[in-house]
């Protein structure tokens, strides 16, 4: 890890003296966003998705409810909010309504390279790019 962490900080180093950096930083920050999205996936929309051993009924609203939560604690907003008659009192209207708000932190989320495959019935190549990093290998890479 410290050895990565060296190379890292020489890489970057070189890139910032060669004026390099500014060429890549969209596409770092894209790289980010698809990792940040990975474990999204992984981390809170899944484990949401899981049926609760308590829930007995096994119903998809509950499991609409778990996922629409635990999302929307990812994004920084209160979920009582959804479920309140004045949930939309609390957001001025020069930030949006509350689904537009919910609308565009997600896409906030979503790289660029992904909406655009999603947005045009990907090729099954392209769905196997998007879907073939595992989650292990993130985790490895990111400590």
């Amino acid at each position: 890890k410290d050895q990565a962490e060296k190379c890292e900080a020489i890489i970057l180093s070189h890139l910032e003296k060669t004026g390099q950096m500014e060429g890549i930083r969209s596409f770092l920050e894209e790289e980010e966003k698809c990792i940040a999205l990975m474990n999204l996936l992984d981390e809170v929309l899944l484990p949401a998705s899981r049926r609760l051993e308590s829930d007995v009924s096994g119903s998809l609203a509950a499991q609409d409810q778990r996922i629409i939560t635990a999302l929307m604690k990812h994004i920084n907003l209160d979920p009582k909010s959804l479920f309140q008659s004045n949930s939309f009192a609390n957001f001025p209207l020069k930030d949006g309504n509350l689904y537009e708000i919910i609308h565009n932190r997600i896409m906030d989320i979503i790289p660029l390279a992904y909406q655009h495959v999603y947005q045009s019935n990907p090729t099954d190549e392209e769905r196997e790019i998007i879907t073939c990093t595992g989650y292990n290998i993130r985790k490895t890479a990111e400590t």
